[in-house]
């Protein structure tokens, strides 16, 4: 009986050994299977991880140095870093200030040209580069720049050329890489150009003139109005961007807008022909008439044929010149002439309730024309001498003197000598004569502006 239960007993013992061996036989391997898995996971999540570090690796690599901007709208900037840049940012003449997470906040004035830590300027009508640290490089070799600004990665520059054997100045836009590679000209005019603020893109040359901020198209001389009151701003994709009472406003589309700067005077015998920045004579309306600014333009297949100025308003009355005296009435037409100074009057605009004038005094004893400016009250009449008698600098044949009677030298002295120096002064002096007349008509006001 003992032998039987010592066996039962070992038979017992051998299925439990069997039995508790097997358990851990089976959670060893399912403890192995478990690890297999985690470490099979965390494998995938690794190979997730850098494949997609990889991505933003090649991502990054693949972005490239300039703007760009996110599904809502909100404008970045790729820096050299190949980051968006936060905090405040040095391009060109202005500094752009960015959010903590790289969102444009405000376009302001900066202090100098730069490319981020890279300033560049202009020495001896020649273009330099300095990086931290290191000499300054000469990358635009020319002897002729006279304005420079850096955008969409290049470096643009304006050029005067002085025309041998000829008064004619050409002035043409450039532009090179930041190193100064792979220099083209982007177009040339024989008209000024005005150069404050100046921007390009496509065949658009923007620039700020009377607190106007204005675009020409160099194709065809065609000018747009796109906003009032912009200081600072720049173009993007075709879209302005800029600053409107402490705010990013933008605008795409411009106004048509007849501004002096983008047309020029070429001599054709006694006459002159009015022309646009293409070198195109400028077409008259169906009377033969063109409105730039404040000046009327009477022309014939684009010869000037006179130049009045248009008539003006303040308080309902219209202010007009008519043979060389200020006049004013209720209703345009026949008026009551303002009590004046001088032989003649050449120019007038008016400024908030202060007209000013321009007046030819005469000759001196040299025989040069002089002129004085003088400003009227309008509510009380009340006339002041607002500048000295001044004169030309030098004497200039018939032909210089109808072209300056045109173009308007003596309006713009008048203008800096004006002591309130208002913008809107300056724009109308701009042409100076009341009627200059060409093509064998009779001129008035060339002596003054001689």
């Amino acid at each position: 009986m003992f032998k039987i239960v010592l066996a039962a007993g070992a038979v017992l013992l051998t299925v439990f050994l069997f039995v508790s061996g097997y358990s851990r036989v089976h959670e060893y391997r399912e403890q192995k299977r478990a690890e297999e898995a985690a470490e099979s996971s965390r494998a995938a999540e690794r190979e997730s991880l850098e494949a997609e570090q990889e991505l933003i690796r090649i991502e990054k690599e693949s972005q490239e140095v300039g703007w760009d901007c996110d599904e809502d709208g909100n404008l970045f900037y790729i820096n050299k870093e190949k980051e968006k840049a936060s905090g405040a940012l040095a391009l060109g003449s202005q500094v752009y200030v960015f959010s903590h997470d790289g969102i444009l906040t405000s376009i302001e004035e900066g202090s100098g040209i730069y490319n981020e830590d890279v300033t560049y300027f202009i020495d001896g009508k020649d273009v330099y580069m300095k990086a931290p640290g290191q000499e300054k490089v000469c990358v635009i070799l020319n002897g002729h720049v006279e304005k420079m600004d850096i955008f969409d990665q290049s470096i643009y520059y304006i050029c005067t050329y002085q025309i041998p054997n000829s008064e004619k100045v050409k002035t043409a836009v450039w532009r090179a890489d930041l190193d100064g590679q792979n220099e083209e000209q982007v177009f040339e005019t024989m008209s000024s150009l005005k150069t404050e603020h100046f921007q390009v893109s496509g065949s658009w040359y923007y620039y700020i003139s009377d607190e106007k901020l204005l675009r020409m198209n160099w194709k065809n001389g065609k000018t747009e109005l796109m906003c009032e009151g912009a200081e600072q701003y720049f173009v993007w994709d075709d879209i302005v961007y800029y600053m409107d009472d402490g705010v990013i406003a933008t605008v795409s589309e411009g106004e048509p807008y007849q501004d002096l700067a983008s047309y020029s005077l070429e001599a054709d015998g006694d006459t002159f022909i009015l022309k646009d920045a293409s070198g195109e004579p400028v077409e008259a309306d169906e009377n033969g008439l063109l409105q730039i600014e404040d000046r009327v333009f009477e022309l014939e297949d684009g010869r000037i044929l006179s130049v009045s100025q248009r008539p003006q308003e303040f308080n309902g009355n219209h202010y007009f010149l008519k043979d060389g005296k200020i006049y004013w009435s209720e209703s345009e037409g026949s008026g009551t002439m303002l009590r004046q100074s001088g032989e003649r009057t050449d120019s007038f605009c008016i400024v908030g309730q202060t007209l000013y004038y321009s007046a030819y005094m005469g000759t001196n004893e040299i025989g040069l024309g002089t002129s004085r400016i003088y400003r009227i009250d309008l509510e009380t009449m009340e006339e002041e001498t607002a500048s000295q008698t001044f004169e030309a600098e030098s004497r200039r044949s018939g032909a210089r003197r109808r072209t300056t009677a045109c173009m308007g030298n003596m309006g713009r002295r008048m203008a800096s000598r004006c002591e309130e120096g208002s913008s809107a002064f300056r724009k109308t002096a701009a042409f100076t004569p009341s009627t200059t007349r060409t093509a064998g008509r009779r001129e008035r006001g060339a002596a003054a502006s001689g």
